[in-house]
């Protein structure tokens, strides 16, 4: 049986593996301090940024920057991209999008093309249209939400608005002339995909 010290150093080995065939493909990196594991697929051209931790099947297209200190786990991220200091698991991000600092997108979330997501935003389980931006110190989570909309949420307003009926999906709409609306799962008006 191995010790510790034998599984660090092999750790070690297959990992500066991983790094040198990246930093041979054409992967930009300004340090090694970075961890990314064997599975990780990073086209040509893309950046990685010192403490950075890229696992399980991530693949990070061209033209993208990732980090400082970000981690994306089993993510998808699209080209020319931006990912400032931020926790992705298993989620999409399209391309020409920016997220961070100090965000997190929870799994099975999917954010469209050109979609902006500012500092310390949790994203849970949401597709977010086209070129949509969330304001700072936003949470959303069970979200549907269409093309080309400004979400600043006030996290204590939206609370009173949605109620405390855990499991229910409401979705919030955004009406020319009217403004924001909460709409329930079962009415026939949804967003805008």
């Amino acid at each position: 049986m191995a010790t510790a010290k034998e599984k660090f150093e092999l750790a070690q080995q297959r990992y500066a593996a991983t790094f040198e065939r990246h930093l041979d493909n054409g992967v930009n990196f300004i340090s090694r301090d970075v961890y990314i594991e064997p599975e990780v697929v990073i086209a040509p051209g893309a950046t990685i940024l010192p403490g950075c931790i890229l696992r399980g099947n991530t693949t990070i297209a061209a033209g993208s920057v990732i980090g400082p200190g970000s981690g994306l786990t089993d993510a998808v991220i699209g080209k020319n991209c931006i990912v400032k200091n931020t926790y992705i698991t298993e989620s999409t991000l399209e391309e020409n999008g920016s997220i961070g600092p100090f965000s997190q997108v929870r799994p099975g979330c999917h954010i469209a093309a050109g979609c902006k997501i500012g500092d310390f935003v949790e994203v849970k389980n949401s597709h977010i249209g086209q070129k949509t931006a969330i304001a700072h110190l936003t949470y959303v989570g069970d979200t549907d939400c269409g093309s080309t909309k400004k979400l600043q949420v006030n996290m204590a307003n939206i609370r009173k608005k949605l109620g405390s009926v855990p499991g229910r999906n409401t979705y919030i709409l955004n009406e020319l002339g009217v403004g924001y609306r909460m709409i329930d799962e079962d009415t026939d008006a949804r967003p805008e995909s």
